[in-house]
């Protein structure tokens, strides 16, 4: 009987024949009816008789058996048109599976929906639109212009049908009186504005005569950061060590020293000791003379 019927009597051929198994010999019998129905039903039919197996088997506890079925069916079942299969197999996955098997069923729809898209492009790439001569064009346009009461250009039959308010109306210019259309007329006015945009930069590269003005806020990092080229340094100013460093001893041998030197440097003498030895190393001999004379005159 299901192969007797046309394509469109199959489905209820199947439904019934499963009806009269299921009540002879039990719901398991009806596996085998299923498959031999996704097989030979068109895509649409054999959705819906996958979403009735998965359901039979969700309710006989097949949790596995179910989740095979929902995937083979929604191989042949558009995510856009039929989202009432993807909504029983997301349900589904929700309460009985896991966060695997719920990619999986995303990943399912995604690569289905791109197929279904993929093929609807090539659909439309394949179709081949009539194309209309330009006397159907103008009949369609008086017919329409006849109906919504506009009245043709007189005397241009080449622009019947084209009236005050229409889209593709051709108006005078404002200047040299020429006819033209929006488009042209819009084109005109971007000319105009490109050209004074071009004049304005030309003005002003002229009367800047190249110089650019200055800017009293502007700050001049060269003054402040310039290097010696040449690495001169400048000369270090020394200054006196305070007599509280020294101590009342070495203080007063300091002094001492100093005198000293000022009296060699009066009389011209030592020029070339002071060269060799600095002021501190003078005054480290001073103290050490001043502290040997101090013992010898303990001892005594």
């Amino acid at each position: 009987a299901t192969r007797a019927v046309t394509d469109k009597q199959k489905l209820d051929m199947y439904m019934l024949y499963i009806k009269k198994a299921e009540s002879y010999y039990g719901v398991t019998r009806t596996r085998e009816i299923h498959e031999v129905a996704i097989k030979s039903l068109p895509d649409k039919e054999a959705q819906q008789m996958s979403l009735t197996y998965a359901t039979m088997e969700k309710k006989l506890g097949e949790v596995d058996r179910a989740r095979a079925i929902f995937s083979h069916g929604g191989q042949f079942t558009n995510p856009r048109r039929e989202p009432k299969y993807w909504k029983e197999w997301h349900d589904f996955e929700v309460a009985h599976g896991n966060e695997d098997t719920f990619r999986d069923m995303l990943r399912i729809k995604r690569s289905v929906q791109t197929a279904f898209a993929q093929e609807t492009f090539h659909d439309m790439g394949n179709s081949e639109a009539p194309v209309q001569s330009d006397a159907e064009a103008l009949a369609k346009q008086a017919e329409r212009d006849a109906r919504l009461g506009i009245t043709p250009a007189a005397g241009d039959p080449g622009t019947a049908g084209v009236g005050v308010n229409a889209a593709g109306v051709k108006r005078k210019a404002a200047e040299g009186g020429a006819a033209e259309t929006d488009m042209e007329a819009l084109e005109r006015q971007a000319s105009k504005i490109m050209a004074a945009t071009k004049q304005a930069e030309l003005d002003a590269a002229t009367n800047g005569g190249g110089a650019a003005e200055e800017n009293p806020e502007e700050i001049d990092l060269d003054e402040e950061f310039d290097l010696d080229d040449e690495g001169e340094v400048e000369s270090v100013q020394q200054k006196a060590v305070p007599a509280a460093v020294f101590g009342e001893t070495l203080a007063k041998s300091r002094d001492e020293a100093l005198a000293k030197e000022a009296e060699e440097k009066a009389n011209g003498v030592g020029e070339e000791q002071e060269d060799r030895m600095g002021a501190l190393e003078r005054m480290k001999r001073e103290a050490e003379k001043e502290e040997k004379a101090k013992k010898h005159t303990g001892w005594r």
